[in-house]
């Protein structure tokens, strides 16, 4: 009878959104309540522990946003941006899943961002080229960078704005508009505004067949 590979999955918690664990977290489990020995005749006690990744603060730069900063890491982390080469390979490279934390989603938006508007070193061409073709294959269109890294909530306000910017305006407003502007300058003549009763053809079309021949009459007569 074969066994299942049941992986041990971290709690999430909200301390990890705040620096880079590269996907370490709390796990949560069992231990003794005190260390097995041969003597011990009483029945070993299982009590409840969490584990905590061990945190220590580093320095970390960004090639592309040209910014040293002050993160929370672990040594996992670490680790893993040594071997992508640099902070802005492991962000580039490593999915929004595994990455797992605000602050590195907040990062990684903002270095696509500054990838696609080619905003980084606009004082050093030859430092900007070098930039540009050393991570030309992460580049992505500017509507798609600022997607980068929202949550559920985030996502739907954006789209509401969206929505909301490029609504049509309704036509009764933008000739109320018009006319405003023509009176306030002048250009509306005052005949416009006052009322002209028409002729309605409604009760001749309507009617006209029956009453038409009793008014030939009348005249006639």
């Amino acid at each position: 009878m074969g066994h299942g590979h049941y992986p041990i999955l971290p709690i999430p918690v909200p301390e990890s959104d705040e620096g880079l664990w590269g996907g370490e977290g709390v796990i949560k489990g069992y231990k003794e309540s005190k260390p097995y020995t041969k003597k011990k005749v009483l029945p070993r006690h299982w009590i409840p522990h969490l584990w905590t990744p061990k945190l220590k603060t580093a320095i970390l730069y960004s090639e592309i946003l040209d910014k040293h900063m002050q993160l929370l890491v672990t040594e996992r982390a670490l680790r893993l941006i040594d071997a992508a080469f640099g902070l802005d390979y492991y962000l580039l490279n490593t999915p929004e899943i595994d990455i797992a934390s605000k602050l590195g989603l907040r990062l990684k938006q903002q270095i696509l961002i500054s990838l696609a508007e080619q905003n980084y070193y606009t004082d050093d061409e030859e430092r900007k080229e070098y930039i540009k073709q050393k991570y030309a294959r992460f580049v992505i269109p500017l509507e798609e960078a600022e997607w980068v890294g929202l949550d559920l909530n985030e996502a739907c306000r954006k789209q509401q704005d969206i929505e909301d910017n490029t609504q049509k305006q309704p036509l009764k407003y933008q000739f109320e508009q018009q006319l405003l502007k023509k009176l306030e300058t002048g250009e509306a003549p005052e005949e416009e505004d006052v009322f002209k009763p028409q002729k309605s053809l409604f009760g001749e079309q309507l009617l006209g067949k029956f009453m038409n021949p009793i008014a030939r009459r009348v005249r006639g007569g």
